[in-house]
C-alpha cells in the first residue's frame, strides 16, 4: 500500500498531507539517490529522470544486479559508493 500511495493521491491520507507535500519538492541538499537494476518493487526505469527532482551536485547511481534492499545485497558496496559521495 505504501507505494501505490506514492503515486495515487486518493490514497494518501489527509491528516499527513504537510509531509506528503514536502516529499513532492527538490531537496535543498545535493542527494545520492541509489537504485538496483533487479528492483522489483519500484523499476528501474524510475530513476531514468530522477535528475529532475534533484538538486544540483546531486548524483544518480544504479548498482547492478541488486533489488530494492540494495544495501543488504551488496553492503561494501553501497557504502563504498555513500562514502564517495560524502568525500566529494
Amino acid at each position: 500500500g505504501y507505494y501505490r500511495a506514492m503515486f495515487d493521491p486518493s490514497r494518501q491520507a489527509p491528516e499527513l498531507a504537510a509531509e506528503q507535500a514536502a516529499t513532492g519538492g527538490v531537496p535543498p541538499q545535493p542527494t545520492l539517490y541509489l537504485h538496483g537494476t533487479e528492483d522489483g518493487c519500484l523499476s528501474v526505469g524510475l530513476a531514468a529522470n530522477v535528475d529532475g527532482f534533484l538538486s544540483e551536485e546531486s548524483e544518480v547511481a544504479i548498482i547492478e544486479g541488486t533489488g530494492h534492499f540494495l544495501h543488504v545485497e551488496r553492503p561494501k558496496e553501497v557504502n563504498d559508493r555513500i562514502l564517495q559521495f560524502l568525500e566529494g
